[in-house]
């Protein structure tokens, strides 16, 4: 942590040479009893967002609360953790800067990487954002039709770039590793880049990257707009146009068992029954699914997003403009929390969650962009930032602290250092912004 800087909430001891939160109640005052509650999960005690929040006070009055009452502040109606309340008074205040001459770049995919240049120095490793467009300027996943198909890539980032050579060509580190005759809509790839799981008209395929084989996991009817593959690799989530939300097994099977995908019939839930306005009660798909653990949203699956510190939940947005979070064990109840204030209508839009998993980021057909809080669903942040629709969006992946937090003191060193590291990107028809939190 820097020296010198008078940081809210810590002061800095020169003689160890690091800093201390500053512990309230200050003397004379009397600290209020926490009234203890049971919870229905971790993340959230209601599916409804707070109607009060700290974002709208002045940082001074946040910080006098604090000296006078501790880490625990009184709400309405609630108590919540100060280090939480500045996070999110912090969320709420980003400034946007946008890249010039980037229009029609990065409005199709949008990835932060780390990558290894040339320089006048030597070589040295640095960040980048790779991005796509839907002209074609990159595409690790290219989309296709039932005619002339689409292929997938893998883009090599092992040697080192040298930008400043007028016959660098990104296209030269692009191998063709598989292709298929149908659209591809979306792609996702596991943590050792050793498989990748594409979704399709025609359902969802596994893609060995190193042999190129392919094998189809899901097989149905309802186009599969977006993916997640969970940490394990051993298990894909599949959002369909249908707005169904399934839970495909991509394990191998054992050796010498049978290969064809078991035919099931989802019943579609009364809700959507009743939004979509149809008398159908059930569609087919084939799959090692578990249809007791579908979701249903809306209107069709526009992105997915799965915790990492919370396994058994996942964000979801659907082409209306909901935006839910999610229990894998509980879905038959409905989402755990919703996220009010998205604007879509048929529009791909991604949605980017920061690295504590605090925040969820998307843009909208209204040109603005959101934040909320994933735990009580308040809307922290929404503004116009571009022109057009801001339709995909990442936050910067950073790796976490080594060092796991034992106290409560070094859990707050922790959470203020990740959100001195704050840092991401969306990108819209107009160009690739950058945001970042003084």
């Amino acid at each position: 942590m820097p020296q010198g800087l008078d940081l809210p909430g810590f002061y800095y001891d020169a003689e160890k040479n690091r800093y201390f939160p500053i512990k309230g109640p200050i003397p004379g005052t009397s600290r209020p009893r926490i009234p203890t509650t049971s919870t229905q999960n971790p993340l959230s005690n209601s599916t409804q967002p707070a109607k009060f929040s700290w974002t709208g006070e002045r940082t001074s009055k946040l910080l006098q609360v604090r000296e006078l009452n501790g880490n625990v502040l009184s709400l309405s109606k609630r108590k919540c953790k100060f280090m939480e309340e500045f996070q999110k008074k912090l969320a709420s205040q980003p400034m946007v800067l946008k890249y010039q001459g980037t229009g029609h770049r990065a409005d199709a995919a949008l990835q932060p990487v780390r990558v290894k240049l040339y320089t006048t120095t030597g070589q040295k490793e640095t960040d980048a954002v790779l991005v796509g467009s839907v002209n074609g300027t990159l595409r690790v996943t290219t989309l296709g039709s039932e005619t002339s198909g689409g292929a997938i890539y893998v883009l090599s980032l092992d040697d080192p770039f040298e930008f400043s050579s007028s016959s660098f060509s990104i296209g030269q580190r692009m191998t063709q590793v598989a292709s298929f005759n149908c659209t591809i809509w979306t792609a996702d790839c596991d943590s050792s880049a050793s498989k990748a799981v594409v979704g399709t008209n025609l359902g969802a395929a596994m893609v060995n990257l190193e042999t190129g084989s392919t094998s189809w996991v899901c097989r149905g009817k309802s186009d599969v707009f977006a993916q997640q593959l969970d940490d394990s690799g051993k298990v894909i989530l599949c959002g369909l146009r249908n707005g169904a939300i399934m839970t495909v097994d991509v394990r191998e099977r054992p050796q010498g068992s049978a290969r064809r995908l078991i035919r099931h019939r989802i019943p579609y839930s009364p809700f959507r029954r009743t939004v979509k306005n149809t008398n159908k009660q059930w569609f087919e798909l084939s799959g090692n699914i578990c249809p007791a653990r579908t979701a249903f949203m809306p209107s069709s699956i526009s992105s997915l997003v799965s915790l990492h510190f919370y396994d058994q939940y996942f964000l979801a947005s659907a082409m209306d403009g909901s935006v839910m979070l999610y229990d894998h064990r509980l879905t038959k109840r409905g989402p755990l929390q919703s996220y009010e204030g998205h604007a879509n209508s048929h529009t791909r839009i991604q949605l980017a969650v920061d690295q504590s998993e605090r925040f969820v980021m998307a843009g909208g057909e209204d040109c603005n962009l959101c934040i909320w809080s994933i735990k009580s669903g308040e809307l922290l942040f929404q503004e116009k930032v571009s022109n057009s629709v801001p339709s995909t969006a990442s936050w910067r992946l950073v790796e976490r602290l080594s060092r796991k937090p034992d106290e409560e003191q070094s859990q707050n060193e922790l959470q203020f250092a990740e959100s001195l590291r704050w840092e991401a990107w969306f990108g819209s028809r107009d160009g690739l912004y950058h945001m970042h939190w003084p």
